[in-house]
């Protein structure tokens, strides 16, 4: 009974891999069939959707292009005009700043009581380095142009450019906008 044990303890395992395996297949045959039936009715979809697409007319696949596109074009153009305003806003602002801190410096110069005494040596290199206007002691003022900015504004392949220039450092009005000089 000895030999009968051996093959009963060997054949048990096999039987019982033998259902798992089988159980294993059976799911597997059963996706399968689930996966060959969703690809016949994905085909037959497509086949409709080839159909319906040659069905239409030219006119109605592509007749929203010019509307599309025009829209397109007016959403760009827009959008680089709010770009040049805001452009000119910061070059304006840096402007501003430049004349304000200017103002700031002369303001400055003015509460210190202008020149200190200085020794004779001093005194004759300040002579070397100073402009005319100073050394006679005038207050006069200046038309000097205290910042500038040039810009170039590109679109359509077409280059605009202007120079804008604020007025002398004392004046309250409003910068100076002048178109730049043509080249010949």
């Amino acid at each position: 009974m000895r030999p009968f044990g051996v093959i009963l303890q060997f054949l048990y395992p096999c039987s019982s891999e033998n259902l798992r395996l089988s159980s294993e297949r059976n799911v597997l045959v059963t996706n399968s069939t689930s996966m060959v039936l969703r690809i016949k009715e994905l085909e037959q979809q497509c086949r409709r959707l080839r159909q319906d697409l040659e069905n239409v007319d030219l006119r109605e696949k592509f007749g929203n292009s010019n509307g599309l596109a025009q829209a397109i074009l007016t959403h760009r153009n827009g959008s680089k005009e709010q770009l040049c305003e805001l452009q000119d806003a910061i070059r304006w602002t840096g402007a501003l700043k430049a004349e304000q801190m200017e103002l700031q410096q002369r303001q400055m110069a003015q509460r210190s009581g202008g020149p200190r005494k200085r020794s004779r040596i001093w005194a004759l290199f300040a002579k070397l380095f100073t402009p005319k206007n100073h050394e006679n002691g005038s207050a006069e003022p200046q038309d000097t142009v205290h910042s500038s900015v040039i810009y170039e504004a590109r679109a359509d392949g077409h280059t605009d450019s202007c120079i804008i220039s604020p007025k002398t450092v004392g004046s309250e009005s409003e910068p100076v906008l002048r178109e730049p000089s043509q080249p010949e």
